[in-house]
């Protein structure tokens, strides 16, 4: 198995698209400025 992972990467790094997919999800539609406004108070690293 380890011969399949040569060429690969050592890390990866995940990304969370909850605020995208979430926001679908919604019956009315969300402006933009209120998209941008709650993806901005989410805490960053």
């Amino acid at each position: 198995m380890l011969g399949t992972l040569n060429g690969l990467p050592k890390r990866v790094k995940f990304v969370e698209v909850g605020p995208r997919d979430g926001l679908q999800n919604e019956k009315e539609t969300i402006g933009a400025e209120i998209k941008i406004a709650s993806v901005g108070r989410i805490p960053h690293r």
